[in-house]
């Protein structure tokens, strides 16, 4: 390997590690935010989806949290950093499709006073899981 690409991939290896720093803390904003989003949707949800969304969201969190866990008991090897980042990748994937599915199949077709909160909290969640 030259000394340009030992470079490129540490400091690749560390972003995937800052990645992976953070996951905890959107875990548990994740899981805080889908119980209190399904708390006070659940008087006004125009559909019955509202238990499927919450029990989906909360198994992708699940899953996030079992991949940090995996992630963190792991012997660091250079060659497998692209799977890790691929999985955080998937993982955050999955969240923002929660969280949209989500906006989509709560809310009557016409908005109303709820509809604002869930399009407020899927934003935060794609900011904060695209670094921004």
């Amino acid at each position: 390997m030259e000394p340009a690409n030992d470079v490129t991939g540490a400091v690749y290896a560390e972003q995937v590690g800052a990645v992976f720093r953070q996951l905890p803390i959107a875990v548990a904003v994740n899981f805080v935010n889908a119980s209190l989003t399904a708390a006070v949707l659940a008087p006004m949800a125009a559909r019955p989806f509202l238990l499927p969304w919450l029990l989906a969201v909360l198994l992708v969190t699940a899953g996030r949290l079992v991949l940090w866990l995996r992630y963190r008991r792991a012997a660091f090897r250079p060659e497998n950093i692209h799977r890790w980042s691929r999985l955080a990748t998937v993982g955050s994937l999955l969240t923002g499709l929660c969280w949209g599915v989500g906006g989509a199949v709560l809310f009557p077709i016409h908005p109303g006073p709820g509809q604002d909160l869930s399009n407020n909290r899927a934003g935060r969640h794609v900011r904060r899981d695209c670094g921004a």
